[in-house]
C-alpha cells in the first residue's frame, strides 16, 4: 500500500501507531477533537513531518518499481506531503526514475527533461504545478500534442488486464445484461448514458472493473472516475471527478469546468469510448 491510495494508506498508517483504537472516529480524534480524515489525524500525529518517510517509500518502491511507476509515486508525494526539500528528493533518486529513458540511449540530460515532462503531466492533472516544489529552476514546457500523447500512453499501457477479464467472467444474471448492453454501444460507436444502481456491497466496482476491461482491452481509452479519493483509489487507473474534468472545489455561484477548448484533456475527453 502507498500514499496514493489516500484514506486507506493513513488509515494502515495510524493503525501502526494507536493503541487499541475501538473505532474509525477514535483512530480520526486528536486530544478528544475528531479531525474528519486519517490524514489530517496522521499529521497532527506527528506521522508525516520531514522528508524521512519520502525517501521511506522511494526506497522500498526502487526494489520493484519501474520507472513509470516511480515518476507516478514521486509526483504523488510531492502533492500529499508536499516534502521540505522536493529538489533534494529529485536529485537522489532522479537515476531510478530515468532508467527506461537512459535505456533508449538517451542522453542523461534529455532523459532527465522527459521525467521531469513526465512528473509535470501528472501534476498538471491535478492542477499543481512543478514549479511551486522548486525541484528546477527553468520551465519545462510542454507542447499540447505532446501532452495529449503522455495522457493516451498514461491510460492504455500497464494496465492489468488480465484480472479485470476474471470479473467479467464470473458477472452475475443482471451484471451481465448491463454489460452486454453498455459494451454494444461501445462496439458500435454510439453514444449512451447508463445509471447502475443498487445499495453498497453488490459488487458495483467489480462491475466497474469488469467494463473498463472490457474496453481497455480493445486499445480503447476508458476513464474511471469517482466522487471521493477513496473510491476512486478501487477503481484501475482512478481519479477524482474533480480531478479528472477540473470540477472546482468551490460551488458558490456561476461554476464552470475549466477544460480549455483544444486542449489535450479536451481532445482525451472526445477520444474516450467510456466513462463511468
Amino acid at each position: 500500500m502507498n500514499p496514493s491510495e489516500a484514506e486507506r494508506y493513513f488509515l494502515r498508517l495510524l493503525l501502526n501507531y494507536i493503541r487499541g483504537p475501538t473505532s474509525f472516529d477514535d483512530i480520526r480524534t486528536f486530544n478528544g477533537v475528531n479531525v474528519g480524515t486519517f490524514r489530517e489525524a496522521a499529521l497532527l500525529h506527528g506521522l508525516l513531518n520531514g522528508d524521512n518517510h519520502c525517501e521511506e517509500y522511494l526506497f522500498e518502491a526502487i526494489i520493484y518499481e519501474m520507472s513509470y511507476s516511480l515518476r507516478r509515486l514521486f509526483a504523488t508525494l510531492l502533492t500529499m506531503y508536499n516534502p521540505n526539500n522536493s529538489k533534494l528528493l529529485w536529485d537522489k533518486f532522479k537515476p531510478y526514475m530515468t532508467t527506461d529513458y537512459v535505456h533508449q540511449n538517451m542522453p542523461i540530460e534529455i532523459a532527465e527533461i522527459r521525467a521531469l515532462e513526465d512528473i509535470i503531466s501528472i501534476l498538471e492533472s491535478i492542477g499543481k504545478n512543478i514549479i511551486d516544489y522548486g525541484i528546477v529552476s527553468f520551465n519545462v514546457n510542454i507542447a499540447d500534442n505532446k501532452k495529449l500523447m503522455k495522457m493516451v500512453a498514461e491510460e492504455t499501457t500497464n494496465l492489468d488486464i488480465e484480472r479485470g477479464f476474471t470479473c467479467a467472467a464470473t458477472l452475475n444474471k443482471e451484471q451481465q445484461f448491463a454489460y452486454d448492453m453498455i459494451m454494444k454501444k461501445v462496439k458500435a460507436e454510439s453514444s449512451g448514458t447508463f445509471f447502475i444502481d443498487g445499495p453498497g456491497g453488490i459488487c458495483k466496482t467489480f462491475f466497474y472493473r469488469a467494463l473498463l476491461t472490457g474496453v481497455r482491452s480493445r486499445h480503447l481509452i476508458a476513464l474511471a472516475t469517482a466522487s471521493s479519493g477513496v473510491a476512486a483509489s478501487l477503481l484501475p487507473r482512478g481519479r477524482t471527478a474533480h480531478s479528472r474534468f477540473k470540477i472546482p472545489l468551490e460551488t458558490i455561484g456561476e461554476v464552470n469546468c475549466s477544460v480549455s477548448k483544444q486542449s489535450a484533456l479536451e481532445t482525451l475527453l472526445k477520444m474516450s469510448r467510456l466513462i463511468i
